[in-house]
C-alpha cells in the first residue's frame, strides 16, 4: 500500500520552481523559435541597406543679360581704352579682337562694366585648352558708339558673323579655336529659361551680347552665338 506523498512547502517550492522552468522555456521557443527554424536564419539576415546616392547637382541658375542705357555721347568725348588682359577673344571674319575679362554675375544679372571689353561669365567654364563647361563670353553691342560686340549682328556695322566662321580664345597656355555652329535670338525674358543655352556642354562657346537691327536700334532681345572647338 502506497502511502500518500505529503504535500510540505518544500514540495511545493521545488514544484513551483519546475513549473516555472518549464513555462520560461516555452515562452523562449515562441519568441525566437528554434536554430533549425527557416524564420530564425532568415530573420539573422540583415536586410539590404540601399546605396547612398549622391543628390545630382543644381546646375548654377541662369544670368539674365542687360544692355546700357540708351544715352547720347557727345562727339567729343573720348573712347574707353581696352583693359589690358591676358585672355582675348579674336573673330577675324568681322574683325573682332577684344580683351576677355572676368565676371561674377551681379543678382543674376550679367552686365559688363565696360564697352570695349568682353568677359568670360563665372561660375560656368573658364577660357582655357581643357575647359570642362560651356564657356560663356558676354559683351555689349550699342547704337550709340563703339562696343565689343558690335560686329557680331548684320546691320549698320556690318555683315555679323556667319556659320562656319572661326572664333579663337587665347590665354597665356593655349589657343583654342571654336567653329561657329549657329546664331539665335532670344528675348531677354525667355533667356535665363532657355536650356539649349544653359547647358553644360565642355568644348562649347556661347557668345551673348544684345539684339541690334537693321536700321540700328537696339532691341528686347539678345543676339546668341553657338560655337564648338
Amino acid at each position: 500500500m502506497r502511502l500518500p506523498v505529503q504535500w510540505t512547502p518544500r514540495r511545493a517550492a521545488l514544484a513551483g520552481a519546475a513549473l516555472l522552468g518549464v513555462v520560461a522555456l516555452l515562452f523562449a521557443l515562441v519568441l525566437n523559435g528554434s536554430r533549425d527554424d527557416p524564420a530564425v536564419r532568415a530573420a539573422a539576415v540583415p536586410s539590404p541597406v540601399a546605396p547612398t546616392v549622391e543628390p545630382t547637382p543644381t546646375p548654377a541658375p541662369a544670368p539674365v543679360v542687360t544692355e546700357p542705357a540708351p544715352v547720347e555721347v557727345p562727339v567729343d568725348t573720348p573712347v574707353e581704352p581696352p583693359k589690358s588682359s591676358s585672355v582675348r577673344l579674336e573673330l577675324p571674319s568681322v574683325g573682332v579682337d577684344v580683351a576677355v575679362l572676368p565676371l561674377t554675375p551681379t543678382g543674376g544679372v550679367i552686365d559688363p562694366p565696360t564697352m570695349a571689353d568682353s568677359y568670360w561669365v563665372r561660375p560656368y567654364g573658364e577660357p582655357g585648352a581643357q575647359p570642362d563647361n560651356t564657356v560663356y563670353i558676354a559683351g555689349h553691342s550699342w547704337t550709340k558708339g563703339a562696343a565689343a560686340f558690335n560686329p557680331l549682328m548684320p546691320g549698320d556695322h556690318g555683315a555679323g558673323v556667319s556659320t562656319g566662321d572661326v572664333v579663337t580664345v587665347e590665354t597665356p597656355d593655349s589657343s583654342v579655336d571654336y567653329t561657329i555652329t549657329r546664331t539665335e535670338r532670344y528675348s531677354k525674358d525667355a533667356l535665363p529659361g532657355a536650356t539649349d543655352v544653359w547647358t553644360v556642354m565642355p568644348g562649347r562657346l556661347v557668345l551673348i551680347t544684345c539684339f541690334v537691327d537693321d536700321d540700328g536700334r537696339t532691341t528686347d532681345d539678345n543676339f546668341i552665338v553657338f560655337a564648338e572647338s
